[in-house]
């Protein structure tokens, strides 16, 4: 499904939503920071991390392993001693396991260890040091693309970071190769990254020496770096400010991969809370650049995460992404967990849904936030003052009258949830437009009738809805022919009689 993405990304609109969750067997869970959140299933997998103890003036590290159910919102302590703790590693999802590779440990080491978490069964295995292995390192980027994992960067023991690594996994052995182009300083801390195919996208990242504010791109298979500084400087909107220098900051791809957001960080004004969002296209495609601006887009919603670094950002569907509970500021560390959601509207040509041939993929979604309370975010009051709680997304995406009358709400808040009255609009007949919205055909009761039937058909005129009113014309039509055919027979029989 394709989105509408505005030509001006500052007209973009998003809202955060924190998130409750009830935690499994245990007291409480531990706040943290460098840890890694790994997306299985609709199970949110928290790895390690850890946090600075002032009483002991000494980092303490976890070796971990949460779950967290996007369904049931509730945590889950899957292993408590899974392997030797640490901060700074990198975790990459391939059949359904886990690879966990280097970080520092308990002990101020830096490590090269490479660990695979299966979640099915609930395992750890540990791969043994070959000739060709990666230098011990934390902070670095890491990507799956077909069946190879690239390992790229970070705070490294020695010169090694000229070296982009290569471990096969169906092999189980390490290759690598140098880089060309537009290459990071060496030992650059890269936590802000995320990969389209085999184009690895980076933001920020800092080293002993500097702060980068550089938005670079990676292709794993080459090992060709390509600095995207001009493409920044034309389309980032001119009343904003520019992308500062950061690090610790998160970056995912959204919107069927069409933008990259980027979340938080610190640097050296401070720490950050802020979003910023980029199309990819130009990023991933050297030769084609598009129009548009590049910025911040608008946040909706009152309450929002607080500024931080070291968190995690990860990607649950293509509109949303989920804050993982953790990152510092600067000395506070935080164990919420926060939902992003860009408010964009599915890119649906009006002759897409139609009665006789409705879009399976679109109503099959759209079915399943019928009773969903969580995302509720418009309210329609009646006459009669009885009300119904909808979802704009779904409002707006089939009915122009929707569009139209909702677009000045969106400066509404989540926690406020807008008010709009329908004035000479029954609640029991938009009953059964509602199911129509939501699930793509009209209820028994509505068309029971003659007059439920012309009610309906009134209401749909009322919003611009031509598919009800299509639909429901072609049932009268049918229940007429039906009458007339019941008629004539019973002619038939008189005369027959006669």
């Amino acid at each position: 499904m394709d989105y509408i993405i505005p030509n001006d990304i500052t007209k973009l609109r998003y809202r955060w939503k924190k998130l409750t969750f009830t935690l499994n067997g245990i007291d409480s869970i531990s706040r943290r920071c460098s840890h890694t959140s790994t997306l299985v299933n609709q199970h949110l997998y928290i790895i390690g991390g850890g946090y600075f103890d002032i009483d002991t003036n000494h980092f303490q590290h976890y070796g971990d392993i949460w779950s967290y159910d996007l369904q049931n919102l509730s945590y889950e302590c899957i292993l408590s001693d899974a392997f030797i703790p640490r901060r700074g590693h990198s975790a990459c999802l391939y059949n359904d396991r886990i690879y966990i590779f280097g970080g520092i440990t308990g002990s101020s080491e830096l490590t090269s260890q490479l660990i695979v978490y299966d979640t099915k069964d609930n395992s750890i295995v540990e791969y043994n040091r070959q000739t060709v292995w990666p230098s011990a390192r934390r902070g670095h980027t890491a990507t799956i693309y077909g069946n190879c994992m690239f390992v790229y960067g970070g705070e490294i023991e020695d010169n090694d970071f000229n070296r982009l690594y290569c471990w096969n996994i169906d092999n189980f052995s390490w290759t690598w190769t140098f880089q060309s182009g537009t290459i990071p300083i060496g030992g650059l801390l890269l936590p802000c990254y995320d990969c389209i195919n085999q184009m690895m996208i980076v933001y920020g990242g800092s080293s002993p020496q500097v702060i980068s504010s550089k938005v670079l791109t990676l292709n794993v298979v080459t090992g060709e770096w390509r600095d995207n500084v001009s493409y920044l400087r034309r389309s980032w909107f001119s009343e904003q400010k520019t992308l500062e220098k950061r690090f610790a900051g998160c970056g995912v791809n959204l919107l069927n991969e069409k933008v990259f957001l980027i979340f938080g960080g610190s640097g050296q004004e401070g720490y950050y809370n802020d979003v910023n969002v980029i199309r990819t296209e130009p990023l991933v495609n050297i030769h084609h650049d598009v129009g548009g601006k590049n910025g911040k887009p608008r946040c909706v919603s009152d309450k929002k995460p607080d500024s931080r670094n070291g968190h995690t950002l990860t990607r649950i569907s293509p509109t949303q992404c989920i804050l993982a509970f953790g990152g510092i500021y600067p000395t506070v560390y935080f164990n919420d967990m926060w939902l992003l959601e860009l408010l964009v509207l599915p890119d649906i040509p009006p002759t897409t849904v139609l009665p006789d041939a409705p879009s399976t993929q679109i109503i099959s979604y759209f079915s399943t936030l019928f009773d969903d309370s969580r995302f509720f975010d418009i309210k329609l009051i009646f006459d009669s003052g009885e009300h119904y709680m909808c979802h704009r997304i779904v409002l707006c995406s089939r009915s122009d009258y929707f569009r139209k009358l909702l677009d000045g709400w969106s400066s509404e808040t989540i926690n406020n949830i807008p008010e709009v009255r329908l004035k000479q609009s029954k609640y029991e007949t938009f009953k059964w437009i509602k199911w129509f919205l939501y699930k793509g055909e009209l209820p028994d009761e509505a068309t029971d009738s003659a007059d439920s039937i012309w009610e309906t058909i009134e209401m749909s005129n009322m919003f611009n809805i031509t598919d009800i009113k299509n639909l429901c014309e072609k049932i009268l039509c049918d229940t007429l022919k039906i009458d007339n055919d019941d008629d004539d027979d019973d002619d038939n029989d008189n005369d027959i009689m006669l």
